[in-house]
């Protein structure tokens, strides 16, 4: 993939930004909502969820990063993973996300324990999706430093996300994001670098209460840092506006993506406040 795909795919997500409305449709009420869940895939859907309901969204992620010649293989276990989803307004969601606690094995050096940062944002969605039409938001988020050396970033970390959904057909859906982020490095790297993150996933309702997805994503990044690009997959078991089990993987396809990622996690709604 060349550096210029992501610019041009930002133009096509948003090309028809401008002219989308909020439609009769009731997509932003409890009974015409869709139970939609930002995880285990990279990608997060356009769709907020409805007024006063609250969401959570956890599970645990199990990596591995290949070394060099001065650095050894590490695996890291990551939970809760945690997402927290709150349905503030019609279109406004507030969300709350942190890794939580990770281990690291280094391979024979040091294995660290560590808490992560943790990111506070809001999800805004334009339109809602019809066949052939497809459904705007946007999040906007902040990383806050709270977590431990060896995994902070050390850094407030503002993240904007373009995204969309597109209804291929019944039970089909496409989903594309486009994130820009100024990162800082950590507390050995006090560097902000710029990065561009692109992720495309398609998302098939299987028999019964199972679906599927595949998706790729990947990290463009400027300083000098290695680029990221990683292909995945998975399945899911759900109960519409009740709960939902997953499970996936993913592999880098390049040296500075991770090796491989499995997570798996359940996900569960309820009502808060309101009707």
């Amino acid at each position: 993939m060349t550096r210029a795909a992501p610019l041009a795919l930002a133009g096509l997500l948003w090309a028809g930004v401008a002219g989308a409305q909020p439609p009769d449709s009731d997509c932003f009420s409890r009974r015409g909502a869709v139970f939609q869940v930002d995880r285990p895939g990279e990608a997060d859907g356009a769709s907020v969820i409805p007024a006063g309901i609250v969401q959570f969204e956890t599970g645990l992620r199990v990596s591995r990063e290949t070394g060099d010649d001065d650095d050894p293989d590490v695996d890291s276990y990551t939970a809760p993973d945690l997402l927290l989803r709150l349905g503030l307004l019609r279109q406004l969601e507030l969300r709350v996300s942190a890794d939580g606690f990770v281990y690291q094995d280094r391979g024979g050096a040091s294995n660290r324990a560590r808490g992560s940062d943790f990111e506070i944002g809001a999800k805004f969605q334009f339109n809602c999706p019809e066949l052939w039409r497809p459904a705007f938001g946007t999040i906007v988020k902040v990383s806050f430093p709270t977590g431990s050396a060896g995994v902070t970033s050390d850094g407030f970390d503002p993240t904007v996300e373009l995204l969309m959904d597109f209804v291929v057909h019944d039970g089909v859906i496409a989903t594309s994001n486009l994130d820009f982020s100024v990162p800082t490095q950590g507390v050995d790297d006090d560097r902000r670098i710029f990065a561009l993150e692109p992720q495309f996933s398609l998302d098939v309702d299987l028999p019964g209460s199972f679906g599927t997805y595949l998706e790729y994503f990947g990290k463009v990044q400027t300083g000098g840092v290695e680029d990221e690009h990683s292909v995945g997959g998975g399945f899911r078991f759900d109960r519409p506006g009740r709960f939902q089990f997953d499970l996936g993987a993913s592999g880098g396809v390049n040296a500075g993506a991770p090796e491989w990622t499995i997570t798996a996690g359940f996900s569960f709604r309820f009502q808060g406040w309101g009707d």
